[in-house]
């Protein structure tokens, strides 16, 4: 794709200004009250078993690694689920397809940046091939735990791309589906088609747009006339009380979530060979951007099985950090920011005393992955890739630098 057909691109993108992008809801993991505003919010669209395409788009859920391209104040930047917050891409745990990317898109990203005035980003899944001698002998890939024909995707690996967005003035442009498109979104997405190549692929999310597939047997309406009775329409239910209508709620709640499983287990994976496991699928409600997700049990097994080495790595960083800071990472600027600005090295002593052992416990869990020969190799990689970069938190024994790199991020000073 040419420089000048890309800048064409982003001054359409320009022009889709909507609400932003809101979190997948787990339709099986509700509680009682946000099942049922799930289901008065769904339940209206589905008219004679079949889902209202101009309401409700339902997409197959991607099963790669969370990626954000973006610029910051220019300079092409990367948002991984665990990299809190953009990153250059040596400091994201795919540093290869980073790098790649890097070296291959950063100076177009500039000069869109220069052009549109602004810092911009794309937000999707990475699925990173490289090299198909690393790649499992079927001609698959698996990043997690479903796979992928590598023939999909370019010689590196691909993105499917959900959204394109301006964090600073929350404009992003979201698909609907070829239905929805006018000609001037055609004209956008035809040009992020024409970002693929032989090394790498883009796809948007009309390429895993499954609405059309989904059909539903249960009686819709008697759903919907049960739970418009006013037992259903409580702020809060006693568990006592209550008691009747929360175990009908949970009958409803199997019967979805059984229908939805069915769906699920029924829907080919876009970049699948035909009987392959999908992670799940997701259900987007187009009037209010609302995102409500179901996942295969089969996978979550599966998934379990590729990733359980791995899931011992995490646990030892949590424990060592609340042990020495008194608080969990996620919980670093609320409860531990205010303690360091008052006093910077009241935790070193308990730094230097309990190092030591967890980094024994994380040297030797990151040991287990690398002899576990269970993980399928690109699953594997991503593995080891977040593994060794908390390890390399723990190998870091000045206490001051350690601060600075890991909490503060890179020697930044509190204000």
């Amino acid at each position: 794709m040419t420089k000048s057909k890309f800048i064409k691109l982003w001054k359409l993108v320009m022009e889709e200004i909507t609400a932003g992008r809101k979190p997948i809801q787990k339709v099986d993991a509700m509680g009682p009250r946000d099942f049922l505003k799930f289901l008065r919010e769904f339940l209206p669209y589905v008219k004679n078993g079949k889902v209202d395409l101009n309401d409700v788009r339902v997409t197959e859920k991607v099963d790669g690694q969370h990626l954000e391209l973006c610029t910051v104040n220019g300079e092409m930047m990367f948002e991984s689920s665990y990299s809190k917050g953009p990153k250059a891409w040596n400091d994201v745990p795919m540093k290869e397809a980073a790098k790649f990317l890097y070296d291959n898109y950063s100076q177009l990203f500039g000069d869109i940046h220069d052009l549109i005035g602004s810092d911009f980003r794309l937000i999707g899944e990475l699925i990173w091939i490289d090299d198909p001698d690393n790649t499992d002998s079927t001609g698959k890939v698996t990043p997690v735990a479903a796979s992928y024909l590598i023939s999909k995707f370019g010689k590196h690996g691909g993105m499917v791309v959900f959204d394109i967005v301006r964090p600073d003035e929350n404009w992003h442009l979201q698909p609907f589906g070829e239905e929805k498109m006018g000609e001037e979104e055609h004209k956008i997405f035809n040009m992020i088609r024409d970002l693929n190549n032989e090394d790498f692929a883009f796809y948007l999310s009309e390429s895993i747009d499954r609405t059309k597939n989904v059909t539903f047997t249960l009686d819709v309406d008697q759903i919907l006339q049960l739970i418009s009775s006013p037992e259903f329409n409580k702020e809060r239910f006693d568990k006592k009380k209550d008691a009747k209508t929360l175990e009908e709620i949970e009958k409803i709640k199997q019967s979805i979530c059984a229908q939805l499983s069915k769906v699920v287990d029924s829907t080919g994976g876009s970049f699948s060979e035909e009987g392959d496991l999908i992670e799940g699928i997701v259900v987007r409600i187009n009037s209010s951007g609302n995102q409500y997700g179901m996942f295969s049990d089969k996978y979550r097994d599966i998934k379990h099985k590729y990733w359980n080495s791995f899931e011992q790595v995490e646990p030892i960083w949590n424990e060592f950090f609340k042990s020495v800071f008194g608080c969990v990472p996620m919980r670093k600027k609320k409860d531990l920011y205010p303690k360091l600005e008052e006093d910077f090295n009241q935790f070193k002593d308990k730094f230097d005393e309990l190092r030591p052992e967890y980094l024994k416990k994380m040297q030797d869990a990151v040991d287990a992955l690398t002899n576990d020969n269970d993980i399928p190799k690109a699953a594997k990689r991503v593995q080891m890739s977040m593994a060794k970069n908390q390890l390399a938190k723990l190998q870091e024994a000045d206490y001051s630098t350690f601060v600075n790199k890991y909490i503060l991020f890179k020697g930044e000073e509190l204000v």
